[in-house]
């Protein structure tokens, strides 16, 4: 089982593992992730994966749920005594992704350009299921709102949905905004043109060894 949060503010994505312990409806008791979550994720809403294999095929599936609560002693029945989280799941499980996280920082040759509404950004880092973008015009993003994207790759523009997850523009005006992006609607033909752009970018950025 893996742990995925992100960082709305730093738009980063961390993933940790841990142990099912306990069911109880939609209520779990899972081990204390390794490296460990701290208690500032508490009422915290995470992205929980795990893999289930049926008819000799292996899938990703995941959830979101929400952190109620840290214990510090919870006894998995005749072990010793270990940190757990309580953990209440939100969402149905549906089918996961890992790849969609894994994020590039594209060069001015990488031939990629974005615009948020009508807006052109600078693309800080992109994966296939959202974007870091900077600006220094007047556009105003707010969290949680939808917001229309034009992805421009090798020239040919891809229209979007996405939901702005947080941005940085108030302490960040001498450098401009920063703002994290999630990506809502990347349909089959943009994934395999995305896909083949950001390994591109990744052996274009890559050190000389």
């Amino acid at each position: 089982m893996i742990i995925i949060s992100m960082d709305s503010k730093e738009g980063k994505i961390y993933a940790v593992d841990s142990m099912l312990h306990q069911v109880m409806g939609k209520t779990m008791i899972i081990g204390q992730t390794d490296p460990p979550l701290p208690v500032s994720m508490l009422n915290r809403e995470v992205t929980v994966t795990f893999l289930s294999t049926e008819k000799n095929s292996t899938a990703r599936y995941g959830f979101r749920a929400v952190i109620e609560e840290f214990i510090d002693q919870y006894s998995p029945g005749i072990a010793d005594p270990i940190e757990a989280i309580c953990i209440v799941q939100c969402t149905e499980p549906f089918v996961h992704n890992i790849r969609m996280f894994y994020r590039v920082q594209p060069t001015s040759r990488s031939g990629l350009r974005m615009t948020i509404e009508g807006h052109e950004v600078n693309v800080i880092d992109i994966s296939l299921g959202g974007v870091k973008v900077s600006n220094h015009t007047p556009l105003t993003l707010l969290t949680g709102t939808i917001v229309n994207l034009s992805l421009d790759i090798d020239g040919k523009k891809y229209p979007l949905k996405a939901k702005i997850l947080g941005t940085s523009a108030d302490t960040d005006r001498a450098r401009g905004s920063f703002t994290s992006v999630q990506f809502l609607n990347v349909g089959k033909a943009l994934e395999t043109v995305l896909s083949r752009k950001i390994q591109y970018i990744e052996r274009e950025t890559r050190p000389l060894v």
